[in-house]
């Protein structure tokens, strides 16, 4: 059997079940924290896919640009080729424009999956309610908003890896073992990220962090007020795989 590819031809929303009406219905299928949980990323434009499995209007797909499996998407979202497409092509923005971009995000609702901030309007055509929805649940129906590895991935234009699970790798890492607040603040700057499995907290300058966090969404918060937080819970550590129990790392990726 031919191989068959996807190119993403516009934010495509990359989901763990082929059951997208089951997902997108009225009401939907939030966990206790409020999160869609079936949502697992959203594919930029030019994004390739190999085709795995047909399921009717829905394809099991993999991609080098996102390694969490299953992923399942709508084949309306791409354009099917037998020919191997090439990469999305990615170019990294300056260090001046990520940080314009996580200012220009401040706001923004946290959406779990969600790394495409201004939401996708096919959802509501694709996955219609048979309702009026509020425009919380409206914005949620169109992923509006980011996830906290989500807002990185956006404002790098996905050039950083989309989930924390990497970024505790990714980059250069920063020396705050045994440090205090005051110490681990002396070493920082703009950019890196304070990161472990399953959170990251940006550092916007010497003051302040941006991250996206549930339910507050996209804040800026005081450095050292986030770091004495961090402290009450996690240790810090050189590097990731060097002990166990609640840590944290910091990675320099530019």
């Amino acid at each position: 059997m031919n191989k068959k590819y996807g190119v993403a031809v516009r934010p495509t929303p990359i989901l763990n079940t082929p059951h997208f009406l089951q997902v997108f219905r009225w009401p939907l299928p939030l966990d206790s924290q409020n999160l869609l949980r079936a949502v697992e990323a959203v594919a930029f434009p030019g994004t390739k896919f190999c085709i795995l499995e047909d399921c009717g209007e829905i394809a099991k797909v993999s991609t080098a640009e996102y390694s969490v499996s299953p992923q399942y998407v709508d084949y309306r979202f791409l354009q099917i080729t037998s020919t191997l497409p090439p990469e999305r092509e990615r170019s990294f923005p300056s260090s001046s424009e990520i940080v314009m971009f996580l200012r220009a995000c401040l706001g923004l609702p946290y959406v779990w999956g969600g790394n495409w901030s201004q939401g996708i309007e096919e959802m509501l055509a694709y996955y219609p309610p048979n309702r009026e929805l509020d425009p919380s649940t409206r914005s949620l129906w169109q992923l509006k908003g980011v996830d906290c590895s989500g807002l990185l991935f956006e404002a790098t234009r996905g050039c950083t890896p989309r989930n924390t699970s990497q970024l505790v790798h990714y980059g250069n890492p920063v020396a705050i073992s045994g440090l205090c607040i005051a110490e681990i603040v002396a070493q920082l700057q703009p950019l890196d990220l304070i990161v472990w499995v399953g959170h990251v907290i940006i550092v916007e300058d010497k003051e302040h962090t941006i991250e996206s966090r549930n339910p507050e969404g996209v804040i800026r918060s005081s450095l050292h007020l986030r770091l004495k937080q961090i402290l009450l819970e996690r240790r810090p550590v050189d590097h990731w795989m060097t002990t166990w129990g609640p840590r944290f790392v910091i990675r320099r990726f530019l």
